[in-house]
């Protein structure tokens, strides 16, 4: 495959939401076509390819898919802090909500989080945050919204509170619209440090 079969893939994948915690891979016959994405074809310069971050493109592509198994297997082997993000939403999607921390902090303050900041206002305002959640679920979105650096400690309490109260749906579609631009931003950051490429028509919301 090539970087236009890069291209076609996130083209398939771009009205898809992925879960807050998925049951099963979305699109078994996209996952199949990742699965076989050669990603040194996204580069027109072979030399300047960059094999970490390739892998780190086709992990976020499974996550996207909701196939968290083969992301995994992926992810694990990606010894940086964008192969320890993407390592640390595999986690968080799965339930093991402890993990999942543990891998965001071997990924640090990314340089994803400063754009997921700005985001964030956007769509809480959009979705009324304020009349969001309950109890300890509407205190932690407070938190959360008025924090001036994105907490993604914060984000996993919310995802696993709205996760195991199974009723929170205006919660579970803010913290879904934020998990598809987080996969979003952290995918177009894995293709421009892969190849130097940018996407841009795929990507817009």
């Amino acid at each position: 495959m090539n970087d236009n079969s890069f291209t076609r893939l996130v083209e398939r994948l771009r009205d898809h939401e992925p879960c807050l915690f998925p049951m099963g891979i979305w699109n078994e016959s996209l996952d199949r076509d990742i699965a076989e994405l050669v990603t040194s074809g996204m580069a027109e310069d072979k030399s300047k390819f960059d094999l970490a971050y390739g892998m780190a493109v086709k992990s976020g592509l499974h996550i996207w898919n909701d196939s968290l198994h083969r992301s995994h297997i992926i992810s694990q082997d990606v010894l940086t802090p964008t192969g320890s993000y993407w390592h640390g939403i595999m986690h968080r999607m799965e339930g093991d909500y402890d993990k999942a921390k543990r891998w965001f902090e071997s990924a640090g303050s990314h340089p994803v989080m400063e754009r997921l900041q700005a985001f964030k206002y956007e769509v809480l305002r959009k979705d009324d945050w304020y009349h969001v959640g309950c109890g300890e679920l509407q205190m932690n979105l407070r938190q959360f919204y008025l924090q001036r650096s994105w907490d993604p400690y914060l984000f996993i309490d919310m995802v696993q509170g709205t996760v195991t109260s199974g009723h929170e749906i205006h919660m579970e579609k803010a913290l879904s619209d934020l998990q598809k631009q987080e996969i979003i931003m952290l995918l177009e950051y894995s293709y421009r440090n892969a190849c130097g490429g940018q996407i841009v028509e795929p990507f817009n919301r």
